[in-house]
């Protein structure tokens, strides 16, 4: 009896096993995307719900952990500007530093191309948006286009690679401003250098890019009214290309349970039997626990943590 069930919890473990590592290959393939309308689309991982709007309205994304989606972050996209940073800290300040007049181009007044979401076997998403456009003073178009990824590795974030080309600069002396506009539900941010953190989510941004092999800085800053909350990346005067790569996501969820729903059928057997089942059966369903938990399967959350 004892070497029939320690066959059936083998074989059930190693079914078990099989499907779980097909679920990760699959993982983000098979629920995306799960609604395409030109350029507008909505897309669903096992961890990250995305909404992209285009075309004729503001370039939008709007995202929510999947296990709440009740609430939704949203990121638009607004401006592309020059300034001239007045006192030289590499950070767009409003009210300090100067625009350079003519230079500003109104993003939601461009037409917007939206690529087909594309997988692959290691459970990767991407997916292209991209407009071309120039300011009023701009006698030549600059390609602005943003390519976005969504990783198995961190699940709860999506990287938005900004790449622009051919852009012109009016004054040799000006950076570029892509400006952003978040919705929060009271205005309430908070800055730790690169990271810009709002209700449960957050904006990050790397220190530098890459303009043709050569690093240019990058600055990060917000500002925060009863208009609104607007987030500014001020890039570093470069000649024509420069590639970077932000992200938005959620903080991660805290696990506070934790189960496998394995099911075994009802046996009868003496105490002796019943005790040393129980032993085995405690180690095979830990031993499942810890697979699930490697291969985040086991999704209980009730609770967000900042990390």
């Amino acid at each position: 009896m004892r070497s029939n069930f320690r066959k059936y919890i083998l074989i059930q473990a190693a079914v078990i096993s099989l499907l779980l590592i097909n679920s990760i290959i699959v993982n983000i393939t098979a629920n995306a995307p799960s609604e395409h309308n030109g350029n507008n689309f909505r897309l669903e991982t096992d961890s990250l719900g995305l909404i992209v709007t285009g075309g004729t309205n503001v370039p939008k994304y709007e995202f929510y952990a999947t296990v709440d989606d009740q609430i939704l972050y949203k990121v638009q996209f607004s401006r592309i500007f020059e300034i001239l940073d007045q006192n030289k800290n590499g950070l767009y300040e409003r009210g300090i530093d100067r625009s350079v007049p003519r230079t500003v181009n109104s993003l939601a007044s461009n037409t917007w191309e939206f690529s087909e979401v594309e997988t692959d076997i290691e459970s990767e998403l991407h997916f292209n948006l991209s407009t071309v456009g120039k300011s009023k003073i701009q006698s030549e178009e600059y390609l602005l286009q943003l390519n976005n990824h969504i990783y198995a590795s961190d699940p709860l974030e999506l990287k938005f690679d900004v790449m622009i080309e051919n852009y012109i600069f009016t004054n040799e002396n000006a950076s570029l401003v892509l400006e952003f506009k978040v919705i929060t539900e009271n205005n309430d941010i908070v800055q730790d250098g690169s990271r810009i953190d709002w209700d449960n989510a957050y904006f990050s941004s790397e220190e530098t890019a890459d303009s043709d092999g050569e690093l240019k800085n990058v600055g990060l800053s917000a500002n925060s009214n009863e208009n609104g909350t607007t987030i500014f990346l001020n890039y570093e005067h470069f000649d024509k290309n420069i590639f970077h790569d932000p992200t938005i996501g959620v903080f991660k969820p805290k696990v506070v349970q934790e189960t496998n729903n394995v099911f075994y059928p009802p046996t009868t057997n003496t105490d002796d039997d019943r005790e040393a089942i129980s032993r085995e059966d405690t180690k095979t369903r830990n031993d499942e626990s810890s697979f699930l938990k490697r291969r985040g399967i086991i999704k209980h959350f009730v609770s967000f943590e900042k990390t």
